[in-house]
């Protein structure tokens, strides 16, 4: 019988060849991969045979039996991770895991419940609506094409982000941003800042982030960033929202993953790639707010219950996936795989940097300044884990032809005593509220040393 299991097991080894060379063999591999996944299991079937025939009854027993406990071995492994490091595929409860941790008191409910608890008090509440919604193909397919929403509703109350255990709550503007009422109508702009959920101020209190605390120093200071936006949307705020206005200094601030250029496969958002194309949006702000409350904003609720029923349902399936071995094929195949494959070939991000040559001639064309903002995600501050593509050294070069002036917080990140907890819970979060006030500092120090003129201007 033990002879026997070994003869199958080489012959597995064999199978296993076949379907290496029928299912693999289009990956770029290294020289160490080549061997490991095409060689080692003919090398493997072979020597199996070999001991099925060679070896004496009692040592091929032993050899048998030495197999069978160390594949035992392998669910034991598998149910000890299960019950001490398995981790819930929704964020925001590996947030509540690592709250509870702490000592941290942590509002546990859905966005959508905070919405509804805060108009039953009579408040005039909406959920925060980022821009990568409409890459959710069910919301796409329901709420049509009427519009691209670069904005939340305006004049109301908008609850967002829950990253420190409270929800970012804050005022909208008369157009849909976080900034204060009547700013953007007043005249004179100083400074404006277009990004995505780092500017917009994810997750600390209204009057803690980076742009209210230049805000404080600048006061004529706007800022477009809402969640979600990529190359493509934060150009179409700076044309939509930033162009009117024509601000001496203009913050295009971005995160590694926002070079990504997908929302050019909207129709909407391509559009804006062709000169003098506008949804109008500052004229259609009545129409533009009826369909975010009436098409976008019950779309939360739908979300939220999607999210409620993929958590229970991985709370369900937890012990019953250990035979498919999830936990140890999450560590070790990422592992496996940046030793036996050749990295991917580096992105192409020249559409990106064609619609920033864009940005960048359109605010000089009213005699302003375009600044590239980079911002220190945890990931590569910390952990150095960003893709190749997307790195502080690829942006830092894609952005060189463009002669445009950057700040780099990912150097002045790295340099502080203790970087992980600049960011809320020192995890992978945005920034927390000494993060928020070291990135201002950074951001102020170096727009008063480049362009001492208009930042005195701009302190008046």
């Amino acid at each position: 019988m033990a002879r026997s299991c070994l003869w199958l097991a080489g012959l597995g080894s064999f199978g296993v060849e076949v379907l290496a060379l029928a299912k693999l063999r289009h990956h770029a591999y290294e020289p160490v991969g080549l061997i490991a996944v095409f060689v080692g299991p003919l090398i493997a079937g072979f020597v199996l045979i070999w001991l099925a025939r060679r070896l004496p009854p009692r040592r091929v027993q032993r050899f048998v039996l030495e197999l069978v406990l160390l594949g035992l071995c392998i669910p034991v492994v598998e149910a000890g991770l299960t019950t001490f490091a398995w981790t819930s595929p929704s964020e925001q409860m590996r947030r509540i895991d690592t709250a509870a941790r702490l000592g941290i008191p942590f509002d546990r409910r859905y966005k959508s419940q905070v919405v509804d608890a805060m108009r039953a008090q009579g408040v005039a509440a909406y959920p925060g609506i980022a821009r990568d919604w409409l890459w959710q193909p069910y919301i796409k397919q329901r709420v049509g094409s009427a519009f691209y929403p670069l904005s939340q509703v305006a004049n109301s109350q908008i609850v967002d982000c829950n990253e420190s255990g409270k929800f970012l709550v804050y005022p909208s503007d008369d157009y849909g941003f976080n900034n204060p009422t009547g700013l953007y109508d007043a005249g004179r702009i100083d400074i404006a800042a277009v990004g995505s959920s780092f500017t917009l101020g994810f997750c600390v209190p209204p009057g803690r982030s980076f742009m209210a605390l230049l805000r404080e120093r600048y006061a004529r200071t706007l800022n477009f960033g809402i969640a979600g936006s990529h190359v493509p949307t934060i150009y179409a705020s700076l044309r939509e929202y930033v162009e009117p206005l024509h601000p001496p200094i203009v913050l295009w601030a971005m995160y590694p993953n926002a070079i990504e250029t997908y929302e050019l496969d909207d129709p909407i958002v391509r559009a804006y790639t062709q000169p003098g194309f506008s949804q109008h949006l500052l004229e259609r702000r009545t129409e533009l707010d009826r369909f975010l409350r009436d098409v976008m904003t019950p779309m939360q609720w739908e979300l939220d219950r999607r999210s409620a029923l993929i958590i229970a349902d991985a709370e369900r399936q937890r012990w019953r996936q250990i035979p498919r071995l999830p936990m140890l094929r999450d560590k070790l195949v990422p592992m496996v795989k940046s030793v036996i494959t050749k990295p991917p070939p580096l992105a192409d991000y020249s559409a990106s940097l064609e619609l920033i040559a864009q940005a960048k001639q359109m605010v000089e064309g009213w005699g302003g300044h375009l600044v590239i903002v980079l911002i220190p995600v945890f990931d590569e501050v910390v952990h150095d884990r960003v893709s190749p593509s997307q790195n502080n050294a690829r942006l830092l070069s894609l952005l060189e032809p463009l002669h445009l002036h950057v700040i780099n917080g990912i150097p002045y990140f790295r340099q502080q005593p203790d970087p992980t907890m600049l960011y809320t819970m020192g995890m992978s979060n945005h920034f927390s509220v000494e993060g928020h006030r070291l990135f201002a500092n950074f951001i102020d120090a170096d727009l008063r040393a480049t362009y001492p003129a208009l930042m005195a201007a701009a302190a008046n």
